[in-house]
C-alpha cells in the first residue's frame, strides 16, 4: 500500500474543528453534558507542495489512488508537521486521515504544484 511521502509541505492548514460535546435533557433535570471519544470532531488539514518534481507528485497520487471511493484511512509522517508550532501535538492526537475530496494539482511545466485537503477520522 503506498503510504503518504515523508516530505515536509510548502504549505500547511490545519484547523481543530469543534468540540465533541453532546448535551442531553432529561425528564425533570437539566441538561447534562458527555464529552465523546474524541475531545476535538472534523478536524482537517490542507497540505501543499509547491512545484515538486512528476516523480514526487506520483508518489502522492498513488497514495491518492488507494484510497479512493473507500474507506481506508491512513496515518501521515512526522515530516508534514515539520513546520508547523504544535505538530507533535497535532500528529499524536490527530493519528488517522482521510482525502475530503479530490486533491488539485497546478502543472508549472517541468514541476507541479500538489495540494490537498484531508480530514480526520475518529
Amino acid at each position: 500500500m503506498a503510504a503518504w511521502p515523508a516530505l515536509t509541505p510548502d504549505e500547511i492548514e490545519f484547523t481543530a474543528g469543534t468540540p465533541a460535546v453532546i448535551s442531553v435533557e432529561y425528564e425533570g433535570h437539566g441538561p447534562v453534558q458527555y464529552t465523546l471519544r474524541s475531545p476535538v470532531r472534523r478536524a482537517s488539514l490542507t497540505v501543499t507542495y509547491r512545484q515538486r518534481s512528476p516523480a514526487v507528485i506520483q508518489e502522492f497520487r498513488a497514495c491518492n489512488q488507494l484510497r479512493r471511493g473507500d474507506s481506508i484511512s491512513f496515518t501521515l509522517p512526522n515530516e508534514v508537521f515539520a513546520g508547523h508550532a504544535n505538530r507533535a501535538d497535532i500528529n499524536s492526537f490527530f493519528s488517522r486521515w482521510r482525502f475530503d475530496g479530490e486533491p488539485r494539482e497546478e502543472d508549472h511545466g517541468h514541476l507541479i504544484t500538489w495540494s490537498a485537503t484531508l480530514k480526520e477520522v475518529s
